[in-house]
């Protein structure tokens, strides 16, 4: 049965790193919501952010459906940020008669927005600054075990 490796955590955890390198151990196709958005759409998303996120997930999943169909693994570095998140996906998942297992990334809050900010600052990424991340924090919540998901737990590099 296919896997769906699933990346959990907030902002500059560490997801994509860890993401990566599942990828070559498992031999796993890896979507990034973010790369996904910016091959589509580049780096002006700021208008219309909201829509366009929802054709990025449309296309995530149905990239997903396509990989569970031939017995591939998936990697989806997505990083839900709460318990309804992690439901839809379960949820989706269990559609496709998928196996999951979640990756928790573990990091203190002051490292991964250092490293948010340089990051922003060095690549021209998607851009996130001091106050997307401060405020988007509050919509954070790791898994718990009251969620009852199978879960790795990695320390963010």
């Amino acid at each position: 049965m296919p896997t769906i490796h699933c990346m959990s955590g907030y902002i500059g955890f560490g997801k994509t790193t860890c993401a990566r390198k599942l990828a070559e151990k498992y031999h796993a196709k890896r979507l990034t919501p973010d790369e996904v958005m910016i091959d589509l759409y580049g780096m002006d998303v700021k208008s219309d952010f909201m829509e366009k996120a929802e054709r990025v997930n449309d296309y995530i999943w149905r990239e997903i459906e396509k990989c569970v169909a031939v017995g591939q693994d998936v990697i989806y570095d997505t990083g839900p940020w709460g318990v309804a998140d992690r439901k839809y996906i379960m949820d989706r998942a269990f559609r496709l008669n998928a196996t999951v297992i979640w990756h928790q990334m573990e990091c203190r809050i002051e490292t991964a927005k250092r490293r948010t900010l340089k990051r922003a600052k060095e690549t021209g990424e998607l851009s996130i600054n001091a106050k997307f991340f401060d405020e988007n924090l509050k919509r954070y919540t790791p898994i718990t075990e009251a969620e009852h998901l199978t879960v790795i737990y990695h320390k963010g590099e």
